[in-house]
């Protein structure tokens, strides 16, 4: 038997640790009733589940010069807490916080931590929420934050915030303040504040990408501030009652794309007070009542704004950022263009436009010149359908070069559009809007083909696939145009790349909708090669999301999830094409269906 001893030993040592989960539990039913107890007597992988309660034991930590009073200090690796739901497990405070409380924090990691995974729980009354400053990863999963002075203070390296909310941030602090991260992505999270002074929602610094989408933010002088360098990518947000500014770029050149957000009841939709570098690129916002202007530049020198409604406050849609200030002093007879064209500016008049631009054309000591020829004559687009590749459900695409041939698309007419009022000329297709090589039914320049039979006139046009810039990465297109009458028109459709062009995926089709059209409810169903997590979810003609139906794991088989037409809020949706996009890991298929009430 002896001899057998080395190799179990050897076995024992070398076996991989099983990590565990820990209770903890008010009424001392679990394994601790105080988290930090929980928190030492854990090793690295384990899982703290916390039950309801409020939990408001800290331990003071030093030095004198940098005194704290922390909730929870990790220390681990690895670690994950998962409370009861944010309204029932909190962590912090029961009186409001104070400066003169000193630092209190709710989770604060040590530099051994590196990965932290926070989820439904609340934070209360703190200096700081949670404190991840160092490690690789760090996601939070439908955690509130309320009374904190800041919420979420990051410097991991990558983090994720989705389904998170704050409310009553303290003047001067902010939701999210993040520090020379490599990533950040914050998803469906809401943002708060009464606030009027000082604090901000969002402040990146340093080096970062940041992702933030389907996001709203109420209140606080400031929206989202970038600084010293980061590239931000912002979409499908709302911006409302910023007394300061929606979102504003200064020192390092930061860059920022923006598209389809909305923006109401601001000072100043976007302020640009950076040195020259600065990067904005937006499309298709919506801006309500400015009390100042929507775009406040200090130089102004690189990108565009187009596709979008602006608004006219108290210094116009576009003012300098030294307005007043005497600060642009240089007398160089120079300036940068800012591209503006293609927006709504209120007026269709060009001297009402000129007169709300402040630039270099009236002050020569402001050093960007804007762009507004031509502009739209209408705000906002009217969605209409169409169908590319019409009889082909997939609409496989060649994205490979050379890119041959062309790519056939209808515009269907219906009750509420009819094909004969667009303007064939003004039509464009795909992300490098290409120009139609011809528009008719079979050769006959008349509105007379009914391609989808449903007793409505349509509209087919053709595009040269080189032109049309489709990438290999795209699964939708727009096409845009406008009517006689000057009115935009917008429809977008799925479509399907593939290496080459004249292969029709459909066999390697892993996702069916039925019945198409539908009415009341369709079955999305889906195929499942090997257990993995799923996500389902459906978006509007715009790209807008309408409902996020389901993100669970799924076993290998063939499974169905319905959608009952009805938005995030159980409100009924309207009739019209819906898009049915489901992720399976590195794979994600996009099926358009129809709802007919």
């Amino acid at each position: 038997m002896r001899q057998f001893l080395p190799v179990i030993v050897f076995l024992l040592l070398n076996s991989p640790v099983l990590a565990r989960t820990w209770y903890v539990e008010k009424d001392d039913s679990g394994d601790f009733s105080v988290i930090q107890e929980a928190v030492d007597a854990a090793a690295s992988q384990d899982t703290i589940r916390i039950g309801p309660g409020h939990f408001d034991e800290w331990t003071f930590i030093g030095p004198l010069w940098d005194e704290r009073y922390v909730q929870v200090l990790v220390s681990q690796s690895e670690l994950t807490f998962i409370g009861s739901g944010s309204a029932q497990t909190i962590i912090g405070q029961g009186i409001p916080w104070e400066l003169e409380q000193g630092n209190h924090q709710g989770i604060l990691t040590e530099e051994s931590c590196n990965t932290l995974h926070v989820q439904d729980i609340g934070f209360q009354n703190l200096k700081v929420g949670i404190f991840a400053g160092t490690g690789n990863r760090s996601t939070f999963l439908r955690c509130h934050f309320w009374g904190n002075d800041s919420s979420l203070a990051l410097g991991t390296k990558i983090s994720v915030v989705e389904k998170c909310e704050f409310h009553g941030t303290l003047q001067g602090g902010f939701s999210i303040i993040s520090y020379f991260q490599e990533e950040i992505r914050i998803f469906d999270c809401l943002s708060e504040s009464d606030v009027q002074w000082q604090n901000k929602h969002i402040q990146v610094e340093g080096p970062s990408r940041i992702y933030i989408d389907q996001c709203e933010f109420r209140g606080a002088a400031g929206g989202i501030t970038l600084s010293r360098g980061p590239r931000a990518e912002i979409s499908f947000c709302k911006f409302e009652n910023q007394t300061n500014y929606g979102i504003n770029l200064c020192t390092g050149a930061p860059s920022c794309t923006i598209t389809d957000c909305s923006f109401r009841d601001q000072m100043r939709v976007f302020l640009d007070s950076t040195r020259p570098g600065a990067e904005w690129k937006i499309e298709r916002i919506i801006v309500e009542n400015v009390s100042r202007a929507t775009m406040v530049g200090e130089y102004l020198d690189n990108g565009y704004i187009r596709d979008s409604v602006l608004a006219k406050g108290d210094r116009g849609v576009v003012s300098s950022y030294s307005f007043g200030k005497n600060q642009a002093t240089s007398s160089e007879d120079s300036s940068t263009l800012f591209d503006m064209r293609n927006n709504w500016w209120g007026t269709t008049d060009p001297d009402s436009i000129r007169a709300w631009i402040l630039d270099f054309n009236d002050d020569s000591r402001i050093k960007f010149e804007i762009e507004f020829e031509p502009f739209k004559k209408h705000p906002y687009a009217t969605e209409i359908d169409i169908d590319i590749k019409p009889e082909s459900d997939t609409n496989p695409i060649n994205c490979k070069l050379p890119m041959k041939g062309t790519v056939p698309v209808a515009v269907l007419g219906s009750d509420e559009f009819d094909v004969s009022t667009l303007d064939p000329a003004t039509v464009r297709f795909g992300p490098e809007d290409a120009i139609a090589v011809n528009y008719s039914d079979r050769g006959q320049v008349r509105h007379s083909l009914d391609i989808n039979r449903d007793g409505y006139l349509d509209l087919m046009f053709h595009f040269r696939l080189a032109e049309t810039g489709i990438r290999c990465d795209d699964t939708g297109v727009t096409l845009t145009g406008e009517t006689f009458d000057g009115e935009p028109v917008l429809g977008t459709d799925v479509i399907r790349t593939v290496p080459k062009s004249g292969i029709d995926p459909a066999s390697d089709k892993v996702v069916e909708i039925s019945p198409n059209p539908f009415n009341p409810m369709a079955l999305v169903s889906f195929k499942v090669d090997q257990s993995q997590r799923v996500g389902v979810s459906v978006y509007d003609m715009r790209g807008r999301l309408v409902a996020d139906l389901i993100h669970q794991q799924f076993g290998v088989g063939e499974h169905t999830v319905v959608w009952k037409g009805q938005d995030s809020a159980g409100l009924e949706v309207p009739s019209g094409a819906y898009f049915f996009r489901v992720e399976m890991g590195d794979r994600v298929e996009t099926q358009k269906a129809l709802l007919l009430r």
